[in-house]
């Protein structure tokens, strides 16, 4: 049986780092984007270092995924930085997971 993929930024804040490890009890495959804090590697679990502010970093960071669970914030008190990872690295993921998806299709 062929498992899903599941790609996860976050995964190793405090949301993240619940969520990944009951995917992983679940059977599911996680593909982690690593971004300072790296979450530890093990079966099932792949971990690929990424910027969710460099847009570079991100390429093909959802080739082969199923699902893509955002949880990766920034909630500190720089603004920049805020809206820099929340607004901008979000677009950043959308756009990749775009470019993913119509390369599935094609």
């Amino acid at each position: 049986m062929n498992r899903p993929r599941v790609l996860v930024t976050g995964g190793s804040g405090f949301v993240g780092g619940t969520v990944v490890p009951l995917l992983r009890s679940a059977g599911v495959r996680v593909r982690v984007l690593a971004h300072r804090r790296s979450p530890a590697a093990g079966p099932r679990v792949e971990v690929v270092e990424g910027d969710l502010t460099d847009p570079a970093t991100l390429r093909g960071i959802c080739r082969d995924v199923d699902c893509v669970l955002h949880l990766a914030s920034y909630i500190g008190k720089d603004e920049e930085r805020c809206e820099a990872v929340n607004v901008d690295g979000t677009r950043h993921l959308v756009a990749e997971a775009g470019r993913a998806w119509a390369g599935s299709c094609s």
